[in-house]
């Protein structure tokens, strides 16, 4: 899928240089260098042959997979919306920019053909997502993301500094695409 100025999006392969990847969140970074090429069925997203014809240099990723989560980790008003337990969902696992080479608010164009990406397929209700960092989920939040309400299953002690995971209803998705 090609975007505006010259981006496109691609399953992660061989021929897309992950060496020079640098992410402000290092866990992205090392999701690349530990799993490199064992990712083929990952998204990306890259600067297209015709700005940079000699390079496939990885700009930003972003990873998705199946997912479910118990009601009961939901708000109760959220939770009555929904009548399975659990509710299916699409996990946005990892999203990450190149912060060297990204241009300014690459992260949203990311996160928006995650988004496309995930509206493909049937039957979930909720996108969850985990950021790494506090900065991650207040950037989450600023864009509509509520938190989930139960925390991680750990102690105070043992959840220490880690954020807590963030949803999107589908349709707030849905309507976030049919603005554009």
């Amino acid at each position: 899928m090609i975007l505006s100025a010259g981006y496109q999006v691609e399953r992660l392969a061989a021929k897309h240089d992950l060496s020079a990847f640098q992410c402000k969140e290092p866990g992205a970074s090392r999701l690349l260098a530990d799993s490199g090429s064992r990712l083929p069925r990952k998204a990306c997203l890259y600067r297209a042959p015709a700005i940079d014809r000699y390079s496939s240099a990885l700009l930003g990723f972003f990873t998705l997979s199946n997912f479910a989560i118990y009601r009961n980790a939901l708000s109760r008003t959220e939770a009555k919306k929904h009548p399975f337990d659990p509710i299916p969902a699409i996990l946005l696992g990892q999203l990450a920019r190149d912060s060297d080479r990204a241009p300014t608010g690459f992260g949203a164009t990311i996160l928006i053909e995650a988004w496309r990406e995930a509206i493909k397929n049937d039957g979930w209700a909720l996108l969850i997502t985990d950021p790494l960092s506090r900065e991650s989920q207040a950037w989450f939040s600023h864009l509509g993301f509520r938190e989930v309400a139960q925390r991680y299953p750990a102690t105070d002690e043992e959840q220490g500094d880690k954020p807590i995971q963030l949803f999107m209803r589908r349709k707030e998705i849905e309507a976030w695409l049919d603005s554009e």
